[in-house]
């Protein structure tokens, strides 16, 4: 690759970050057709725009977990499986992690990069802290 084609090679990154508490149970069927009408919307606007599209998953209760790390769009099937609602909600820390992640473990030495941090939750904080330090957060 010539030196004008990687800076104009733009890589889109994208954290989804989702809230698998068990309030979002009898959410649970709209949160995996949300999300993957989502990611389907993402790998068409790649293709449409000829950007490179990563794309991280968190999911998070009392506990969050980086399921997916920077994958291609394209690559990234369905959340059905992956989706299993229960326990508290750790909102703030798992949104803290994503954004941390995408700071500090990306590259952005070639082409030009853009960031993006999507949260679907309910949105009751409960439990950020408790797997790190036995207290939430204050």
């Amino acid at each position: 690759m010539t030196t004008d084609v990687l800076k104009k090679h733009k890589v889109n990154h994208v954290a989804l970050v989702i809230d698998r508490s068990s309030s979002m149970d009898k959410h649970r069927e709209t949160v995996v057709r949300v999300v993957d009408e989502f990611v389907k919307g993402l790998k068409e606007e790649s293709d449409a725009l000829g950007h490179e599209t990563r794309i991280s998953l968190y999911s998070f209760n009392h506990q969050v977990e980086c399921l997916v790390w920077d994958m291609d769009v394209k690559a990234l099937p369905s959340i059905r499986g992956l989706y299993a609602p229960d326990g508290a909600t750790a909102l703030i820390e798992a949104s803290v992690l994503s954004v941390r992640d995408l700071k500090n473990e990306i590259s952005e030495k070639y082409g030009e990069h853009s960031f993006l941090q999507v949260v679907w939750t309910d949105g009751e904080e409960n439990a950020s802290g408790y797997s790190k330090w036995g207290q939430m957060h204050t």
